[in-house]
C-alpha cells in the first residue's frame, strides 16, 4: 500500500558500494558526509559523539529519507534488483 511503511534490512556497506561500482571507502566519505550535513540540519541520530559514529546510522538514514519524502517509493523501484 502506498504510503505505508515496510521496514527491510539495509544492505552492507560493501554490497552497497559494489552495486554503486564504488570502493567502500567512498561510500563512507559520502556516508560521513551527507550524514553530517543532514545532522547540521536538526536530523538527530545520524552521528555520535566526537569522533564516534551513531550505530545504525544507515538505517536512520535509509528512514529519514523516506519518511521526509526525500527518496519516494516510485525512486526505490527504479533501482536494479
Amino acid at each position: 500500500r502506498e504510503g505505508a511503511v515496510t521496514r527491510t534490512p539495509v544492505p552492507a556497506n560493501a554490497a552497497v558500494a559494489a552495486r554503486l561500482g564504488w570502493a567502500a571507502k567512498k561510500l563512507d566519505r559520502k556516508l560521513d558526509y551527507l550524514c553530517r550535513r543532514l545532522t547540521e540540519r536538526g536530523v538527530r541520530g545520524l552521528r555520535g559523539q566526537i569522533g564516534d559514529e551513531a550505530v545504525d546510522r544507515r538505517q536512520r538514514l535509509v528512514d529519514h529519507v523516506v519518511l521526509a519524502g526525500l527518496v519516494s517509493s516510485v525512486d526505490l523501484r527504479l533501482l536494479d534488483p
